[in-house]
């Protein structure tokens, strides 16, 4: 059984009082006013000395936390206001999008003439990718704030519905983040996901987040619950786990009392909490916070494949 490691510096509430966002937590891409007096001599000191030294060094924040948001959102377009809140609220690093009923933007392929752009929906600060349906169902939205390191990893994308990114980090495996929504429980989309073009090779720290729309895998005691529906599906999903080496980390119910948005790690002593946070849909947003330390740096829009590493990266 998997426990989530307790937290100190940030609070994920399972349950909240009478106002949805009626305070803001301590962002894990900014830091508490508090935080930034006690370290504000430190940061002095490291300034004199770089001057002093004639050093051009960037000088980077503390980062600890890695935040992933799982949202299911039922036509984003529409519920703009909503989602710029939850990221304010939530202050995601990552977010993993399920049911964007967006158009015009496939993994690999060209823009459509009719697409709808990622810049009318999501804010600036994210790099989008997708993995459209159109806007009658379905759809794949994976954003990276746009201080990380990050390119879309097309190779393991199949026709399900699902998108990868890869996350360049310093002094640690890139992490390898995937957004995925099955729809409707079936073996070609279990199939489909093709877990193999990810988990060969060179270890990797992976991550899958989404609806995965399968409700009676009790993932404490990997059984399926008696008399569940199309329990063969849910018994693969439960099975593909197993074959990848992957631990699915959440456990609290995200609809209806029905657990059906996962998060899938190969590394799950990287998890420092997990939680739900209220959503934009009839699911709740799922929040993951990650001990990952990742490389930050400004990567401009022309540079799509390119990797910057800087001199000193905490």
């Amino acid at each position: 059984m998997f426990s989530p490691l307790p937290r100190t510096d940030i609070s994920i509430d399972s349950d909240f009082n009478t106002s949805v966002f009626s305070q803001v937590h301590t962002s894990s891409q900014k830091f508490s006013g508090n935080r930034h007096s006690r370290n504000s001599k430190r940061s002095s000191n490291l300034t004199q000395s770089t001057n002093s030294n004639n050093s051009n060094v960037l000088q980077l924040p503390p980062k600890g936390n890695l935040r992933i948001m799982t949202v299911i959102c039922r036509s984003i377009i529409d519920k703009k206001a909503q989602l710029s809140a939850s990221i304010h609220y939530n202050k995601p690093d990552i977010i993993c999008g399920t049911e964007s009923l967006l158009k015009g933007f496939k993994p690999g392929k060209p823009m459509k003439k009719d697409a709808i752009k990622s810049s009318e929906v999501f804010p600036d600060n994210f790099k989008i990718t997708r993995n459209d349906t159109g806007t009658l169902g379905g759809g794949i939205v994976l954003g990276i704030h746009e201080d990380l390191i990050s390119t879309e990893f097309i190779k393991p994308v199949t026709d399900c519905e699902i998108e990868w990114a890869k996350i360049k980090l310093k002094s640690s495996k890139d992490r390898f983040t995937a957004s995925y929504y099955m729809p409707h429980r079936n073996m070609k989309d279990i199939t489909k996901l093709s877990l193999e073009k990810i988990t060969i090779g060179k270890p990797k720290h992976i991550i899958i987040a989404g609806d995965f729309n399968c409700p009676d895998v009790d993932w404490i005691t990997m059984e399926i619950k008696t008399g569940a529906s199309d329990k063969e599906v849910q018994q693969a999903l439960m099975d593909l786990s197993f074959e990848h080496g992957l631990v699915q980390i959440h456990d609290k119910p995200t609809r209806e009392g029905n657990l059906l948005d996962l998060v899938f790690t190969n590394n799950p002593s990287l998890i420092k909490s997990t939680g739900n946070a209220p959503g934009i849909s009839d699911n709740d947003i799922v929040i993951t916070d990650l001990l990952i330390k990742p490389c930050f740096g400004k990567q401009t829009s022309s540079i799509r494949t390119s990797i910057i590493i800087f001199t000193i990266c905490q």
